[in-house]
């Protein structure tokens, strides 16, 4: 079967793809113009962030997001890529009137494609939103963190994860830090009363962005560690869960900044191992051994009995 997809042809896809990334290095950069840009970002929308193959999607998405990083940053690219970016962000497929002749039949359409393609869309938005400086471009600041946050609630741990990454470097672009207040309010909101599994964890991957790209005095400053800890003293089942979310992911993206607030945590979290709700136990064991993986020989002294 000729359309079979096979390890040489994924090898011949992934050159492509190198070839792609490495006109991005400095020593071989090139030039390239709005319309070429226009077509190969509809080319790795479409195909290459897509691709089941864990490689495809991983080369893909990288070399989409250094060629915007490289090449992304004129008026003209600006205009063009955040209203396509934002549409696939939304829906996950790609206008298809941007593939010119290219094969649309070949298009994968199904929705795991269609979170592969999410996930590349969001790293590719972060890259973007960096190019974008001065008063002008704060409304685009606001609304490209405000779409990247409420893709924070896709059921996809990929997703989420990519979302977390762009959010963080944008904490401080425009006027973003006039309303982090609110932004770390909205997404602790979703963290411990979410109505569902992936709104809860998807808060919890924000809050952690917010604040690695904020300062860690940013816990501090709004009273998140006092939160937490009021969800696991009156909480229900799902507030829990979500506090124990935020200690991981905090815990993960933070390293060993966040390790003077897991010893205050910690009363909170043994706690946990006797909770009446199986998903409170299984949540505290993940972020046990996560938050253990992290600390300095100095903390593993300071938690031990």
């Amino acid at each position: 079967d000729e359309e079979k997809d096979t390890p040489e042809r994924v090898a011949k896809r992934l050159g492509v793809l190198r070839v792609l990334t490495a006109t991005t290095q400095s020593a071989s950069k090139i030039q390239m113009d709005d319309p070429t840009l226009r077509q190969l970002t509809g080319f790795l929308i479409a195909y290459g962030i897509a691709e089941i193959d864990d490689r495809m999607k991983n080369s893909a998405r990288n070399a989409f997001r250094d060629i915007l990083a490289s090449y992304g940053g004129s008026e003209g690219a600006v205009e063009f890529l955040l209203p396509q970016l934002e549409s696939v962000l939304k829906s996950g497929v790609i206008d298809e009137s941007a593939l010119g002749s290219l094969p649309k039949e070949k298009v994968p359409r199904d929705v795991p494609a269609s979170d592969r393609r999410k996930e590349g869309a969001v790293v590719a938005l972060g890259s973007v939103a960096l190019h974008l400086k001065g008063k002008d471009n704060e409304g685009k600041i606001d609304s490209t963190i405000d779409m990247l946050i409420s893709t924070l609630k896709t059921p996809s741990e990929d997703v989420q994860a990519s979302v977390a990454d762009a959010l963080a470097k944008l904490m401080k672009k425009g006027k973003t830090q006039d309303r982090i207040e609110s932004i770390v309010g909205s997404l602790l909101l979703d963290c411990l009363d979410g109505d569902k599994l992936a709104v809860r964890r998807g808060g919890a991957y924000g809050l952690s962005a917010a604040v690695k790209g904020s300062g860690i005095g940013t816990l501090k400053k709004l009273e998140v560690i006092n939160r937490l800890e009021e969800a696991f003293e009156s909480g229900t089942s799902d507030n829990k869960e979500g506090a124990l979310f935020a200690i991981e992911l905090l815990s993960s993206r933070l390293g060993l900044l966040f390790e003077p607030y897991v010893i205050v945590l910690l009363p909170s979290l043994l706690k946990s191992f006797s909770d009446g709700s199986d998903y409170v136990r299984k949540a505290a064991n993940h972020t046990a051994s996560l938050v253990m993986s992290k600390l300095s020989a100095h903390g593993v002294k300071l938690v031990l009995p």
